[in-house]
């Protein structure tokens, strides 16, 4: 399984989350790439999120706000990647709340108990 991780690079808690992240998919052997948000900002040429879609990516997870999410929905396009959006902005309308911790978020929707 690989996941794709974007995550917002002017927020800390988002860049912390992401590091957790990543070494828990690591110990349980799954791949990953991690993209900064700020990469998004424009409809131009992304090779870190190019060339992770072109690897195949089962799940894309979202550390940031609304806009975050946005983004990345909109540079996925119709990939049929889903996205899980984990709130580390300030509204947070599309996206799950981070307070059981971006692991534990993750986790379920891998086991399937999150639609």
């Amino acid at each position: 399984m690989r996941i794709l991780i974007v995550r917002n690079n002017s927020n800390s808690k988002a860049v912390d989350a992401s590091l957790l992240l990543a070494t828990y998919l690591a110990t349980q052997g799954m791949d990953y790439a991690l993209v900064d948000s700020s990469d998004l900002t424009c409809r131009c040429d992304h090779e870190g999120l190019n060339a992770a879609l072109a690897a195949g990516v089962d799940m894309a997870v979202v550390l940031g706000g609304d806009g975050t999410i946005l983004r990345t929905a909109r540079q996925i396009g119709t990939s049929g990647v889903p996205i899980l959006g984990i709130n580390f902005g300030r509204l947070g309308f599309l996206a799950n709340s981070s307070d059981e911790g971006v692991v534990a978020v993750v986790a379920a929707a891998l086991a399937g108990d999150v639609v």
